[in-house]
């Protein structure tokens, strides 16, 4: 495990070595609280000592220069210090208000033939944005809790070395039980969504000779190629919207086990990158959490991960001559479904492998039938025989429309085996101008006792109402 050093620590705050302790010590003092410290440490260890006899010399300034490590330097260097989360580069940012995050992704719109003569009939006609909005809402809450001994304190001005050493060994446990938590939590949330069959899935054999791994290479070669495309795509998102992954925002993330087996010059050369791009867009974890997961190729967008609390704080125990430092960690962890995201996998590939249906949003005439396209795809080892889809309609507070209100009726795609159309007949006039969400579930087809997957995918559609003909 990594550990914390001291020139972690002047670094975080803007120090240098010659000077670092030095001014560490005299920017204590010189705070408002220690002005009654009038000796200022010349970095000499005389000068150490006296300065540590001043601070140990009432309990009012042992909490006070405590306080001041912990609520201050501890937080700059645990935030800052950015050498230990692999994947802290895809960390989104601080949430400073709310609990949930909104991403909304604008489609594409179809085009219409231009048709001057019903132009005056058709200019007022609505046409609603293509849009999808999903909300993030996943939280971890966690806190570590450090000791420190007033006999360390004192201990710690005795030398400039020990002063050093008693800074980071009380930040270290905190440091790097985070840092480690962090990497976890990102790499779970990867793995889980893959697991539950938001990722696209290229099926590959399990490397482990050279012939294998040119096949590997071959596979996220085309796959680099596809998502980078300047046209896009709808095929590699959970959520079927049109977008690409620019070359400068792709990484693949891969075990030890796989990139000790591959050839750096021959995987940077599949991605269209430098060597030493490569490395840096390339994440080694020891092992997947998800049986057969080889690899991931993915946007670095996908990931919606923010800090919420990061609180630092003290308390001293006059009992038992010890203060408790806590570092409170709230974050949110989430992926999005509007970016690209390709899972290169040698088994357990999930039953159904896609599931979108299109347009995100829509609006309907009145007893006229609405048709929305829905896109599936799943396992080679299944057939479509293997699922059953059911289709459910809920106003916005959940309510379910019956099929009296809005009769539904799901058929087969003409010529198409992974493909059917969504007919909607809105009968009721009431629901005009109402959001009505239209779901269709494919849920896979198992024994009595066994659980099978089951996907969800869903539309917003929005009844217009009866236009009445003009009388003159």
């Amino acid at each position: 495990m990594a550990e914390v050093t001291i020139y972690d620590v002047w670094n975080a705050l803007g120090l240098t070595e010659d000077n670092g302790t030095q001014t560490l010590i005299n920017s204590i003092r010189n705070s408002t609280d220690f002005q009654d410290i009038t000796t200022t440490y010349d970095g000499t260890v005389s000068g150490l000592q006296d300065f540590g006899h001043a601070v140990t010399s009432t309990q009012r300034r042992m909490n006070m220069f405590v306080n001041e490590l912990v609520d201050r330097i501890g937080k700059v260097v645990i935030s800052e210090t950015d050498l230990r989360n692999p994947l802290k580069e895809f960390k989104s940012g601080t949430m400073m208000y709310g609990r949930t995050v909104q991403e909304v992704h604008a489609d594409l719109i179809k085009a219409q033939s231009f048709n001057p003569e019903d132009a005056s009939e058709t200019v007022f006609r609505r046409k609603p944005a293509n849009t999808r909005v999903y909300y993030h809402d996943t939280w971890r809450k966690e806190l570590y809790k450090q000791t420190i001994e007033e006999d360390e304190l004192r201990h710690a001005f005795t030398s400039e070395g020990a002063f050093n050493s008693f800074i980071t060994t009380i930040f270290n446990a905190v440091y790097n039980s985070n840092e480690v938590d962090e990497y976890l939590w990102t790499k779970a949330t990867l793995e889980s969504y893959i697991a539950k069959g938001f990722a696209t899935y290229v099926e590959t054999l399990p490397i482990s000779d050279e012939a294998s791994g040119k096949e590997f290479i071959k596979q996220t070669r085309a796959s680099a190629k596809r998502l980078t495309l300047p046209q896009g795509s709808r095929r590699y998102n959970a959520s079927g919207v049109h977008t690409r992954t620019p070359k400068e925002r792709l990484w693949v993330m891969i075990t030890a086990d796989l990139d000790a087996q591959l050839d750096v010059d021959v995987l940077a050369k599949a991605f269209n990158m430098e060597k030493t791009i490569i490395e840096q867009r390339k994440i080694v974890v020891e092992s997947f959490g998800v049986d057969g997961l080889e690899a991931v190729l993915f946007d670095e967008r996908i990931f919606k991960i923010y800090d919420k609390v990061f609180d630092m704080n003290s308390i001293h125990n006059p009992q038992g001559r010890y203060w408790n430092y806590n570092l409170h960690v709230h974050q949110m962890y989430s992926m999005s479904k509007f970016n690209n995201i390709i899972a290169f996998m040698s088994d357990n590939i999930p039953p159904i492998k896609k599931l979108i249906m299109t347009p995100v949003s829509t609006y309907a005439q009145m007893e006229q039938v609405k048709e929305l396209d829905v896109y599936f795809e799943y396992a080679d080892t299944k057939s479509v025989d293997d699922f059953t889809f059911n289709v459910s309609i809920t106003d916005d507070s959940g309510s379910s429309i019956a099929q009296s209100r809005v009769a539904r009726n799901l058929v087969d795609k003409a010529g198409a085996t992974s493909q059917k159309t969504l007919e909607l007949t809105v009968k009721d006039e009431t629901l005009a101008d109402q959001n009505l969400n239209v779901t269709v579930e494919m849920e896979e087809v198992v024994a009595e006792g066994e659980e099978g997957m089951t996907q969800a995918v869903t539309s917003i559609v929005v009844p217009l109402p009866k236009t009445q003909p003009y009388e003159n």
